[in-house]
């Protein structure tokens, strides 16, 4: 009976010592001669969060039979809500926190569909859910594009170019840390590191972190923070497709009313000019009217992301494309449809593996998309 009890006291102590040398321990410096925060790759990378009293941003890592991907979730606080535990004892008491296996329950699933962002003008202006009217809903959830990807791999690892040991109080303040309620908090390999977030350097090179209430400060690169600051504009997929032309072998579109078209992509042989769309049925005639009408499909951009219980209540297919590349195992497939909002106006969308959601299109974009494709049959 007391070798047990001392077993177990001997194994908890040695426990004790072990998660407080590695709560506390020095950051690694790497080859470069940064400090290395989070030993973490982007491969490895769980969740990745940014905090302000205003709004949450949520990055996912995520895997389903398309690949890997990035989900995004940008949610605005009520006034004053925690952004985000700040000390050890919060994160252990924080509901659902990865890392010793636990899991959020208030975290969708892998499986579910992204939500919704509508934008008014410009850039994209404000989002939300749904129903497109800017700030009625609280949380939007979309596909992570190409600069949510540079936000990864800029935090995965994190890297400080320069750190700063048992920085006073005074000199904390003037790095922004007091009263600052912006933290960041990255999930991998079974552990959550938090850090709270000062001010930007002189000349917005650098922004000061430090881990909760702690003495050192850490100087780590502003520009990826930087973009989460309109993180549901800029950390969208707007892209339907990861294709580029070149990469195109043949495409087959059929019409919601039974027409099909099969359109081959040749090169010009013996000439230096781009290669050709041609009919199947006469592949050594170049077709200018489908060079044009893969052009403008590939450059549509969804502008919000619906969750199927969202999309409008009227929504027709207007065609279905399958591109046939090299790489892809499979045909690659797109679903244009049409819609009527609650006004009553006609909207477009599509629907992708890419995207991995039902998305709204550029309006005159793809309606000048639409109008053109009779000419293609």
């Amino acid at each position: 009976m007391n070798r047990s009890v001392y077993t177990l006291g001997g194994l908890l102590f040695v426990a004790l010592v072990l998660s407080y040398l590695s709560w506390t321990q020095k950051p690694d410096v790497s080859a470069e001669g940064k400090v290395r925060l989070v030993d973490i790759s982007s491969d490895t990378l769980e969740r990745f969060v940014w905090a302000t009293p205003e709004e949450r941003v949520e990055v996912s890592a995520l895997e389903d039979a398309h690949g890997d991907w990035l989900r995004v979730a940008v949610e605005r606080l009520p006034a004053r809500k925690k952004p985000l535990a700040t000390n050890e004892e919060d994160i252990a008491a924080e509901p659902g926190e990865e890392g010793e296996g636990g899991h959020d329950e208030s975290d969708p699933g892998p499986d579910q569909e992204p939500g919704d962002e509508r934008e008014t003008t410009g850039e994209g202006g404000s989002s939300s859910v749904g129903n497109g009217k800017v700030g009625s809903e609280a949380k939007v959830i979309f596909t992570g594009g190409p600069q949510a990807r540079r936000l990864v791999d800029a935090i995965a690892p994190l890297l400080a170019t320069r750190s700063l040991e048992n920085v006073g109080d005074d000199r904390l303040e003037a790095m922004g840390f007091e009263g600052s309620e912006t933290s960041m908090k990255i999930v991998g390999r079974g552990r959550t590191h938090v850090f709270e977030v000062g001010g930007m350097t002189h000349g917005d090179g650098y922004r000061y972190i430090r881990r909760p209430e702690g003495r050192d400060v850490y100087l780590v690169q502003a520009g990826p923070l930087r973009t989460l600051e309109h993180g549901a504009r800029r950390l969208m997929q707007r892209e339907l497709l990861d294709l580029r032309r070149p990469d195109i072998e043949k495409v087959t579109v059929r019409s919601a009313d039974g027409r099909i078209v099969t359109m081959v992509h040749r090169a010009r042989e013996g000439e230096s000019r781009r290669s050709y769309f041609a009919n199947q049925e006469e592949p050594d005639r170049p077709m200018q009217q489908y060079d044009n009408w893969i052009g403008s499909l590939l450059s549509l951009r969804a502008t919000s992301y619906l969750e199927e219980d969202r999309a409008p209540s009227i929504l027709e297919p207007v065609a279905q494309l399958a591109f046939e590349t090299e790489e892809a195992s499979q045909p690659i497939g797109v679903d244009l449809l049409r819609g009527v909002d609650e006004q009553g106006e006609e909207q477009w969308f599509a629907r992708t593996d890419h995207t991995r959601s039902l998305v709204s299109l550029q309006k005159s974009a793809a309606e000048a998309l639409m109008g053109d494709l009779d000419a293609i049959f």
